[in-house]
C-alpha cells in the first residue's frame, strides 16, 4: 500500500549531513556477538536502553584502574558499529566502587544511567548522569548525586519522565532497621525536583523490598514492591505525581493480600495512566505466577488477588520478565520446572491470548533458563534464554508474534554459543520487529568481557544486510556516474538463497525530494516498494539526520558473494559543489517483510576529462586592437563552459590568473587596447567542472602607435574583421581596399538566409570602417547569434563572422 502523497516530508528543513558517514561504513554485527569495550580488564553486569533509530546504549561496570568499579557506556548503532570513544565513555571514575548500573533513554539519542555507589564510604548511594547521543556526558563529571543517606540504598529502578527527565526508586535502610521505598526525579539537566534525596513513596510499618516502577504516563509514574509484615509477603503499588505527592492511599494500594507469599513484583504499563503487576505467588505449590492491572485512579480491574498466569498446576515458574504488548496488556516469559522457557500474553481485561498453559518459546529438551524479553513492536516478542545444549550455557533468542506462534529456528537463534560461557542477556527492542542485547561473556580466560548482538524479526542474527564496500569515481570518464559495490548479504549465497533483489537509493535534498514528490512519486517503506517500480522516495533518521533516499535501480539477486553498479550521481564534485553523494542498498527477500537496510556510503564522481585544446591559433592586429581567432576545441565537447584567454609580452605564455585576459564562448576575440609592443596569445578550453584543456599553439602580434602605421601594401581585398565582436548594438568593420571601389555589406545567418545589405558609396583605395547596426532589412534589432558578413568591394568578395550578443 503506497502512502499518501507527500504529508509531512516538505515540512523536513534538516539537510543532509556530509560529514556523517564520510567514510566508507561497513556491517559490523560478527557471530557470536560484538565485543563492546576492546579494554582488556574486563567488563560485567551490562545494563541497555535503545538509542532510538535502531541502536542501542550499553553502560556496565569495569575495573580499568585496577583499584574500583567505575561505569562506562557504549552506544551502537543499528549494524553494530561503537559510535563513541573506543572503549567507550567514562560515565564515573571516581575512588570506590560504583556498580550495577541502570540505563534508560533520554529521548534524544543518548541516556540517563544510574548506579550504586560507595564514593562516600561503605554504604551505597545512589549517584546518576546523562550522556548525549554523540557520547558527552551532560551533568556534573561522575554524576548528581540522587541520595546519599546514611546505611544502604539499593535495588534501584528508573523510568522516564517529562521534559527528558527520569524517576528513580530504590530500597532504602535510612530508617535502619525498617527498609522503605523511595524516590527522586531529575530534570534533564540532572537537577532534582523532589526534597533532597528522595521522597517515601512508602514508609509504612514493616519493611518494603524490591520496587518497579513504570512511568503513569504524565509525568509520574508508578511505583509497586513486595510489602512485609512478620512473615507475610504481599504485594503493593503507589501512583506518584510528577510534583512528588502520592496520589493513592498514603501505604499504598494492595495488588494481591493472600495470606500466601507474594514477592519479586514486576510492572508494564497498560497504555491508560495505569499498570500491570506481574508477581510470584506460593498460593499454590509449586510457586507460580499471577497478575493484577490496576487503573490509573487507585483500583484494581482484575479478580480479587490477580489472575494466574498459565492454567499449570505442578511445575515451578521462575526467572520471569515481562514487558508491555502494545496493546494495554502484558506478555509474560518464564522458566518453566528449570527447564523450559514458556510465555503468555495477557490482554487488558485479563484474559490469555496464548494457550492456557503458556506457549512454548524453545522445544529444545536440555535446560533452558533465565529468559529476557522486549516487544517487537508487532504485539508480539524477542525472548532471548540462558540455553545448556552445548553444555555451557549459550544465548539464544527467538521472536513470538502477536498471536504466540514462534517465528525462526525451532531450537532458537544462537546469539552467542561459544566455549565459556554467557550470562543472561537483557535486551531492548531495536524498533524495526527485532532486539540487541547485552551480556558477560566469559569466552576469554583472562576476565569476563561484555558483549552484544542483534537478532532480526525474521529470528537472523546480526542485521544480514549487503555491505558497501566501495562507492569510487569512475576513471577517465566526463562525471556523472560513480562504481558503487557491495557485498552480498550473507543470505544471499547457498545454500539460503534468500534476497530476490538489491534496491540502490542514492540521497537527494529536501527540495528536490518535494518536487519529485509533488510530481507524482510514492512515499514509501521497504517493505511497501513494489518490486517493479522504477521510481520511489524513503525518509530516514541515521545518527539525528534525516536522509531523503531516492530509487536509482533494482539488481536482480544471483547468489553472489558481491555485485557492483554505476550508478548515476547529480552532480560531480567540484570547488564550486563540493561534497559526497551518498548511496544505500536494501537486500529484498521474496515477501515484503523481508527487507535488511545497509549503512549508509559515500563517494565522489569527478570529471576527468579535461577538453581538448583549441588550435589554429592567429592574431592580427587591427589599428591597435588584436583579433584572435582559432579553431574549436572539438565538435563533441558536451560540457564545454568556454575558452579562455592568456596574453603576455614575451614568449612562454602560462595558463595561470596573472596572464588571463577574458573568457568567451566564441572562437573570436578583440582584445581591445592592449598594450603597445610585442604581445603573445594562447587560448585554452574549459568545461563546466573546472577542467582546463591543454594550450593552444601561442600566436604574437606587433601593436604600433596609429592606424596605418608599418602597413603592408595593400594588393587586394582584406578584412581585419569588426569591433566589437560580439557586439549588442553597433560594430565596426576595418577593410582594406587596394583601390578605390564601391562596397556592399551583405549579412546572413546561419542558415544561409540574407538577414541585412548596406551598400556604402564609393571609398578610396586604403583601409577603412564600415559600421553596422544590428538591425534586418526592416529596421528591426536581429536575435541574438552567429551571423556572416559577406564584403563585395574592388571586383572581390571575402567574409567574416560576427557575433550578437543582446
Amino acid at each position: 500500500m503506497l502512502r499518501p502523497r507527500w504529508t509531512t516530508l516538505a515540512l523536513v528543513t534538516t539537510t543532509l549531513a556530509l560529514g556523517l558517514h564520510a567514510s566508507l561504513a561497513h556491517a559490523a554485527w560478527q557471530q557470536n556477538g560484538n565485543r563492546v569495550s576492546d579494554v582488556s580488564l574486563g567488563q560485567a553486569r551490562p545494563a541497555i536502553a535503545p538509542d532510538g533509530e535502531g541502536g542501542a546504549i550499553v553502560a556496565w561496570v569495569e575495573n580499568r584502574s585496577g583499584l574500583f568499579l567505575d561505569i562506562y557506556a557504549q552506544r551502537l548503532d543499528s549494524w553494530g558499529r561503537p559510535v563513541w570513544a573506543t572503549g567507550g565513555v567514562a560515565i564515573a571514575v571516581v575512588a570506590w566502587d560504583q556498580d550495577n548500573p541502570i540505563v534508560v533513554s533520554d529521548g534524544e539519542g543518548g541516556a540517563i544511567i544510574a548506579w550504586e555507589d560507595s564514593r562516600n564510604g561503605t554504604d551505597s548511594d545512589i549517584f546518576a548522569q546523562r550522556v548525549s547521543t554523540a557520547g558527552t556526558p551532560m551533568w556534573p563529571p561522575n554524576g548528581v548525586a540522587v541520595c546519599e543517606q546514611p546505611f544502604h540504598q539499593n535495588k534501584l529502578r528508573m523510568t522516564r519522565s517529562d521534559l527528558n527527565g527520569v524517576i528513580i526508586v530504590w530500597q532504602d535502610v535510612r530508617a535502619n532497621p525498617d527498609w522503605n521505598i523511595y524516590g527522586q526525579r531529575l530534570d534533564g539537566l540532572g537537577i532534582a525536583q523532589w526534597p533532597a534525596n528522595g521522597i517515601a513513596v512508602c514508609a509504612a510499618v514493616g519493611n518494603q523490598f524490591d520496587p518497579d516502577i513504570v512511568s503513569d504516563g504524565f509525568g509520574g509514574a508508578i511505583v509497586a514492591w513486595e510489602h512485609q509484615v512478620g512473615f507475610d509477603y504481599d504485594i503493593r503499588a503507589q501512583r506518584v505525581h510528577v510534583s512528588g505527592g502520592v496520589m493513592w492511599s498514603l501505604d499504598g494500594e494492595s495488588l494481591c493480600s493472600n495470606l500466601a507469599t507474594q514477592g519479586d513484583v514486576k510492572l508494564v504499563s497498560d497504555d491508560a495512566g495505569g499498570a500491570i503487576a506481574v508477581w510470584s505467588d506460593s498460593r499454590q505449590s509449586p510457586a507460580a505466577l499471577f497478575a493484577q492491572r490496576i487503573v490509573q485512579y487507585g483500583y484494581t480491574w482484575w479478580l480479587s488477588d490477580g489472575v494466574e498466569v498459565t492454567t499449570t498446576t505442578g511445575d515451578y515458574e521462575t526467572d520471569y520478565q515481562v514487558v508491555a504488548d502494545g496493546s494495554g496488556g502484558v506478555i509474560v516469559v518464564y522458566n518453566r520446572a528449570f527447564a523450559l522457557i514458556m510465555g503468555q500474553r495477557i490482554n487488558p481485561f485479563g484474559s490469555r491470548m496464548w494457550t492456557a498453559s503458556g506457549m512454548t518459546v524453545s522445544p529444545a529438551l536440555i535446560q533452558e533458563m533465565s529468559p529476557h524479553v522486549a516487544s517487537d513492536g508487532l504485539g508480539g516478542a524477542i525472548v532471548s534464554w540462558i540455553d545448556y545444549r552445548n553444555v555451557v550455557p549459550d544465548v539464544f533468542a527467538r521472536r513470538v508474534d502477536a498471536t504466540g506462534v514462534p517465528v525462526g529456528p525451532a531450537g532458537g537463534t544462537p546469539i552467542a554459543a561459544v566455549p565459556g560461557g554467557q550470562m543472561p542477556a537483557p535486551m531492548v527492542s531495536d524498533g524495526a520487529g527485532g532486539a540487541i542485547m547485552a551480556w558477560q561473556d566469559y569466552r576469554a580466560i583472562d576476565y569476563p568481557h561484555v558483549y552484544a548482538q542483534r537478532m532480526d524479526r525474521l529470528g537472523n542474527w546480526g542485521y544480514p544486510a549487503g555491505d558497501i564496500v566501495s562507492a569510487l569515481d569512475v576513471p577517465g570518464d566526463q562525471g556523472g556516474v560513480i562504481n558503487l559495490q557491495w557485498t552480498a548479504s550473507r543470505l544471499d549465497p547457498w545454500p539460503n538463497q534468500e534476497p530476490d533483489r538489491y534496491t540502490v537509493w542514492r540521497a537527494i535534498d529536501p527540495t528536490l525530494a518535494s518536487v519529485f514528490a509533488s510530481s507524482g512519486t510514492a512515499l514509501v517503506s521497504p517493505g511497501e516498494l513494489d518490486p517493479s517500480a522504477t521510481e520511489a522516495l524513503r525518509v530516514e533518521t541515521i545518527a539525528g539526520q534525516t536522509y531523503y533516499w531516492q530509487l536509482v535501480s533494482t539488481v536482480d539477486a544471483f547468489y553472489l558473494n558481491s555485485y557492483a553498479q554505476a550508478v548515476p550521481t547529480l552532480f560531480d564534485n567540484t570547488i564550486s559543489s563540493p561534497g559526497p553523494h551518498y548511496f544505500q542498498v536494501i537486500a529484498h527477500g521474496f515477501t515484503p517483510q523481508e527487507y535488511w537496510v545497509s549503512a549508509p556510503a559515500s563517494g565522489d564522481s569527478f570529471d576527468n576529462l579535461a577538453p581538448a585544446a583549441p588550435i589554429m591559433l592567429a592574431a592580427q592586429r587591427v589599428g591597435n586592437d588584436v583579433e584572435l581567432t582559432w579553431n574549436p576545441s572539438g565538435a563533441n565537447e558536451l560540457d564545454f563552459a568556454e575558452y579562455a584567454v592568456y596574453r603576455a609580452s614575451s614568449a612562454g605564455v602560462q595558463p595561470i590568473p596573472g596572464f588571463f585576459v577574458t573568457g568567451t564562448p566564441d572562437t573570436v576575440l578583440v582584445d581591445s587596447s592592449p598594450p603597445p609592443g610585442y604581445l603573445y596569445y594562447i587560448v585554452t578550453a574549459r568545461d563546466v567542472h573546472d577542467n582546463q584543456s591543454a594550450p593552444s599553439n601561442e600566436a604574437s602580434v606587433t601593436i604600433p602607435t596609429g592606424i596605418g602605421d608599418d602597413a603592408p601594401a595593400l594588393t587586394r581585398l582584406t578584412l581585419d574583421g569588426n569591433f566589437p565582436n560580439p557586439f549588442s548594438r553597433d560594430t565596426e568593420l576595418r577593410i582594406g581596399l587596394p583601390r578605390g571601389s564601391d562596397v556592399r555589406l551583405e549579412v546572413f545567418d546561419v542558415a544561409g538566409r540574407r538577414v541585412a545589405t548596406r551598400d556604402v558609396p564609393r571609398l578610396s583605395a586604403g583601409w577603412q570602417r564600415v559600421d553596422f547596426d544590428g538591425r534586418d532589412a526592416r529596421g528591426n534589432p536581429l536575435a541574438s547569434g552567429v551571423y556572416f558578413g559577406r564584403i563585395t568591394a574592388a571586383g572581390e568578395t571575402q567574409t567574416m563572422k560576427m557575433v550578437i550578443r543582446r
